[in-house]
């Protein structure tokens, strides 16, 4: 399809932050203001003056619950009324005058994990109606599918879209390392694929996306008709997998190793274990960077800025950005 000549770059939705709390996912405002700071915010680079958009982030992906539980009559997919009261093309027109490129959800079974419909057996009537509302990236999960049928559906979705002419970053959710390599994955099935589990959990998630990586490098890359990426999920803020402080009257109230001090849960393993300090948040991205995968942060980027400007000058560090994007060295 064209697309993939350095890994993906963009903000997805999925996960709510800590240092910005409210939904995650939002509404067609949320969705506008993320996109018009990505685009407009020019606070960064080495001189202080760049975007998140002219350093390389594109795509801007709403996630999940976009659309409504059922489709319609006809048996389109139908935008989330709540979410997007006026339907979802102004806000993709309104992506798009930034520059910026429109990313969905989607699922490769009979329904995606927020049990919203999935592609199976839709895939060219879903690809062709991406293709109308402008889409330019798809994120494809791998709830409710059929065991074993996961390669078989990708590629029908991979078929269906590039059946319509418009080029649609294809990104895989699948959280195993085989998609790198098996049965014609890879550069030949998408642009990125799922290696690995959620990094919403924390800490240990962001080490086993990166084990997951060993000895897939040799699979990743730019090719004349469009190139393959590693993904390991998505960037996250200091205090994810974090133990929210709760009150409690006694240790067992807690759980996971934790004590009740002064009437406040308090320590535990849960912490050590999963909780994003901010050396584990920089040390994420800079993984990410020296291994060539998708670059994705997550939360209300507009008031992660205001909150704590590390973390967004963690995910605009040029120079790590730049060892991103350099071409693929294959070994």
């Amino acid at each position: 399809n064209g697309y993939g000549m350095r890994p993906g770059m963009g903000w997805e939705g999925d996960y709510g932050d800590p240092l910005a709390p409210g939904p995650g996912r939002g509404n067609a405002s949320y969705i506008a203001a993320i996109a018009s700071f990505m685009a407009t915010a020019a606070d960064f680079g080495p001189d202080g003056n760049e975007t998140m958009h002219s350093l390389g982030y594109w795509y801007v992906n709403p996630s999940s619950s976009w659309d409504e539980y059922n489709r319609s009559a006809s048996g389109q997919l139908v935008p989330n009324h709540l979410l997007y009261p006026d339907g979802i093309e102004p806000t993709v027109a309104h992506i798009h005058s930034l520059g910026l490129g429109y990313g969905t959800y989607g699922d490769w079974g009979s329904k995606d994990c927020d049990k919203r419909p999935g592609q199976a057996g839709h895939e060219k009537a879903d690809a062709a109606y991406f293709a109308s509302i402008g889409v330019d990236w798809l994120k494809t999960d791998s709830c409710y599918g059929v065991p074993g049928g996961s390669i078989a559906h990708y590629a029908a979705m991979r078929d269906a879209l590039n059946a319509t002419g418009r080029p649609v970053w294809l990104a895989l959710c699948g959280w195993e390392p085989m998609y790198a390599s098996a049965k014609g994955a890879g550069n030949e099935l998408a642009n990125s694929a799922r290696i690995g589990p959620d990094t919403g959990g924390g800490w240990q998630a962001v080490l086993k996306n990166i084990d997951n990586t060993k000895g897939l490098g040799r699979f990743a890359g730019a090719h004349p008709e469009g190139g393959y990426w590693n993904d390991g999920s998505l960037q996250l803020s200091p205090g994810t997998g974090c133990p929210r402080k709760r009150s409690c009257q006694t240790a067992q109230q807690c759980g996971g190793g934790a004590q009740c001090v002064g009437g406040t849960c308090t320590g535990g393993h849960t912490a050590a274990a999963t909780c994003m300090t901010r050396a584990r948040h920089r040390t994420q991205f800079s993984a990410w960077a020296l291994l060539g995968m998708n670059l994705v942060p997550t939360g209300n980027l507009p008031l992660i800025h205001e909150r704590d400007p590390y973390v967004t000058q963690t995910w605009t560090n040029d120079e790590a950005i730049a060892v991103n994007r350099a071409p693929a060295r294959t070994s």
